[in-house]
Formats: C-alpha cells, structure tokens, sequence
C-alpha cells in the first residue's frame, strides 16, 4: 500500500487557487493540436495561437475572473453533439454511430490549465497511479473529466446547453 496524505493542504490550496498566469495560459494552448475541432465559436487553437499577444490579457482576466466568482458562462461550456459513423457502410443501426461533443476553444483552454494544476497536486497526495486519469496516453482526461462534471452541473442547475436546444 502506498500512503496518501489525507488532505490537501493550505499550499497546496494556495497554488491551486492562485492567479492565472499568462505563461500557464500558453502552455496549455500549445498543448492543443492546430486542427483540433471548434466549438458553437467557430474558433481553432490555430486561431488562438496566431493571436495570442492580443487575446492573452483578455482570456488571463475572464478565467481569473470566473476563479474569483466561482461561476463559469453557460457560453464556455456549450458544446456541438456530432454523431460519427463508427463503421463504413450504411448507417442501419444507432450502434454504429457513436457522439462526439465539440467544444468551444476557451472551454478547452482552461479545462487544460485546471487539469494541470489539479494533476501537480494529485501528484503531490499520492502515488502515481492517483492521476492514471490524467496521463496524456489516456482516453479518459482529466479535461473530460471536468466537462462531464459542468454537463452534470448545468443539468442539474436547469440550465439549457447548446446540445438541448438542437434537440428541442
């Protein structure tokens, strides 16, 4: 068995809720491919990363923002709901397709920047095998992760997300 420090602690808590940085900005965008898909925004990492020295600011002060206010916009976390044909072939069968949600690039922006701080104290807690989750070899990110929470959060809040109102 391996022991796990049972709480996180003040400094722990500290660097989790400290200000956003421009640099861990940049690096969770560069962590994003170029041709990753686009959200309701239409707009890519490629768009972010061309115009990073005029959008950093800006984006820096909303998340830290919403870190001060502990509330998110119901625009960031909307998403497109694609369905993908799993097989070729003709599509007979709800099986042989599969969901896809596309996000808006700022979502993916931040869920990234909290990923990487929650992942450096999950390191700090335990043992390696703590953040299996997270590791970027994985299907299951921590990203994902923390969109199928906002999901679960918005439901339960009433709130209508993007994909609802395609469906209504």
């Amino acid at each position: 068995w391996v022991k796990i420090q049972p709480k996180v602690t003040q400094a722990m808590r500290d660097s989790l809720m400290s200000p956003i940085t421009e640099m861990e900005l940049e690096q969770a965008l560069h962590s994003l491919s170029d041709n990753s898909c686009h959200g309701v925004d239409g707009l890519t990492p490629k768009f972010y990363k061309k115009y990073w020295g005029i959008l950093k600011k800006d984006l820096r002060d909303a998340y830290q923002l919403m870190f001060k206010s502990g509330e998110m916009p119901m625009s960031l976390s909307e998403g497109l709901i694609y369905l993908i044909l799993k097989t070729k072939g003709v599509p007979e069968h709800i099986r042989k397709w599969r969901p896809i949600t596309l996000l808006n690039t700022s979502y993916k922006i931040f869920a990234k920047l909290l990923s990487d701080r929650v992942r450096f104290s999950l390191l700090v807690l335990g043992h390696n095998r703590v953040v299996g989750l997270c590791t970027e070899n994985r299907k299951s990110t921590m990203e994902e992760r923390i969109t199928q929470y906002v999901n679960v959060e918005n439901l339960n809040a009433g709130k209508t997300t993007a994909a609802h109102k395609l469906q209504n």
